[in-house]
């Protein structure tokens, strides 16, 4: 392999240091990177936590590297235990927390999310104003490039949630709105044209439909890696048989994994022999997700 000229960061005798720009590295050097990204620690007693990040960071200092205390949160789901950074202070409390591009909230729930990203995709969609109005551009390919610019900022880190009946419909009612913008088509009280007439014309389906496809091949994806991080979390080991979980007292709370394994069961009574291979699986999820609503 040719050498190229790149700006890297290397690990060399317990140090971290840069490269000039103009050093011509080979694959070699990658072997030997050191990649630092922010850190989530997740529990439920402040102790352990506390030791945790201790220990992270005893260990980070043989690497060069330290926990910067300015840059510390904490978020406290029904909680009210306080976390210390390296001085002893106090590390502030937030009500939510951005991680990995999402947005975590003090409540537990997906509201926030799920807010922040409707926000994101209209945006995004107004950003793009002059492309809906341009009548030189196709409707396909204005469709195209809703589907590629706006669905995929939208769809985001969605498949690892299970939303409620009311929070389907509002992705729903997004995606209904602005195709309607698309396609020209006025109000459902103006026009009399009803979202599925939208929907079958645009051949875009529903966003809920969408979601739980992307969802079901997540699962997929989760069932074959024996190594996933997830597996763990939902299966019971070796198997491929859900964790009993316990029920509290009241409505019965949505379960990711239990949810999703009732549409796979659907999809086909046989999955565990479909499932593992990935072009099978997704061809049956494809067919199984088309023009279904999830409500």
């Amino acid at each position: 392999m040719p050498a190229v000229a790149v700006h890297i960061h290397y690990f060399n005798n317990g140090t971290v240091t840069r490269l000039p720009c103009t050093t011509a590295c080979s694959k070699k050097y990658f072997a030997w990177l050191l990649h630092a990204n922010d850190t989530l620690i997740v529990g439920t007693d402040a102790g352990l936590l506390q030791q945790f990040m201790e220990i992270i960071a005893s260990e980070g200092k043989k690497y060069g590297l330290a926990l910067n205390d300015e840059k510390l949160e904490l978020l406290r789901i029904k909680s009210d235990q306080d976390i210390f950074d390296s001085g002893g202070n106090t590390i502030p409390v937030k009500n939510q927390m951005q991680y990995l591009g999402a947005m975590l909230s003090d409540s537990g729930g997906h509201d926030v999310e799920l807010n922040r990203r409707l926000a994101i995709a209209a945006q995004e969609f107004r950003s793009l104003a002059k492309i809906w109005k341009h009548c030189n551009i196709t409707t396909s390919r204005k469709l195209e490039i809703y589907g590629s610019h706006v669905i995929s900022k939208l769809m985001y880190g969605l498949q690892t949630m299970w939303l409620s009946k009311r929070q389907r419909i509002k992705l729903d009612g997004f995606h209904c709105k602005h195709l309607r913008k698309i396609l020209n088509i006025p109000h459902t009280f103006i026009s009399r044209i009803p979202n599925k007439t939208v929907l079958d014309k645009s051949q875009m389906g529903t966003m809920t439909a969408k979601l739980l496809q992307h969802q079901m091949i997540y699962f997929g994806n989760v069932v074959r890696n024996a190594d996933h991080p997830v597996r763990a979390a939902i299966f019971t080991d070796g198997t491929m048989d859900l964790q009993t979980i316990h029920r509290r007292v009241g409505r019965p709370r949505l379960n990711w994994s239990e949810e999703i394994m009732k549409h796979v069961m659907k999809a086909n009574d046989l999955y565990a022999n479909v499932i593992l291979s990935k072009t099978e699986w997704r061809k049956t999820v494809i067919k199984y997700c088309k023009n279904l609503i999830v409500y």
